[in-house]
C-alpha cells in the first residue's frame, strides 16, 4: 500500500524533519506501508499563477516539480498530510501545493496528522474543510497530532514515549483504512 507523506513546511530549522523522523521510526512496525515523502523544500513549487485553472480540461502543468508532485499524488493509495499549524491554519506552502492540482484529489483517500501548540488541530480542521469541499477527497475519520511541550519539544524532539505511541496508533488506523478500501 503506497502512502505519500506530505511535509507542509520549508522553513529553516523546521520541526517537520523531527516529526518525520519519529514517523520513520514507527514505520518499521507497519511493513505493508510503502512510504514516499513529498518535500517542497527539496522540490519547491512556484507560486501557482497559471492562466488555466486545474479543473479545466485543457489544464497542463508546465513546471517539472509540479508535474512530479501531481504524479506522486496520483500514484499514492493515500496521502497523509503531516501538517504544521501556522496562525491556527495550515501553511501557505501546503495551500499552494494543493492549488496546483484538482482532479488528482477527487476520491483520493487523505489523512491528517498535525503538530504545534494545539497539536495541529486547527490546521487539520481547515485542511479537512478544503480537501472535502470542492476537491472531494475522502478523508480518514481519525486524525491525530503532537502538541508542543506535551508530546514533543518545540524543536520536535519527543518528550517521553507518548509521541511514538500516538504515531504508531495513527499508522495502524491508516493501515486499517487502506486494507478495508
Amino acid at each position: 500500500m503506497k502512502l505519500l507523506i506530505v511535509l507542509s513546511s520549508t522553513r529553516e530549522g523546521r520541526v517537520a524533519d523531527s516529526v518525520l523522523a519519529l514517523f520513520q521510526e514507527q514505520l518499521t512496525n507497519h511493513k505493508s506501508l510503502k512510504v514516499t515523502v513529498a518535500d517542497f523544500k527539496s522540490t519547491p513549487l512556484p507560486f501557482f499563477n497559471q492562466a488555466d485553472i486545474p479543473s479545466n480540461g485543457d489544464y497542463h502543468i508546465n513546471d517539472s516539480n509540479a508535474l512530479a508532485w501531481s504524479q506522486q499524488v496520483q500514484s499514492a493509495d493515500m496521502v497523509l498530510f503531516l501538517t504544521a499549524e501556522y496562525n491556527y491554519s495550515y501553511t501557505a506552502i501546503l495551500k499552494n501545493a494543493i492549488d496546483w492540482l484538482c482532479n488528482e484529489w477527487t476520491g483520493k483517500p487523505v489523512a491528517f496528522f498535525g503538530y504545534g501548540w494545539t497539536g495541529g488541530s486547527k490546521a487539520i480542521t481547515e485542511l479537512r474543510n478544503l480537501m472535502t469541499g470542492y476537491l472531494q477527497a475522502e478523508p480518514l475519520d481519525t486524525e491525530a497530532g503532537l502538541t508542543f511541550e506535551k508530546n514533543i519539544q518545540i524543536d520536535g524532539k519527543p518528550i517521553g514515549d507518548e509521541a511514538a505511541k500516538i504515531i504508531d496508533n495513527y499508522l495502524e488506523a491508516v493501515e486499517h483504512s487502506l486494507e478495508t478500501r
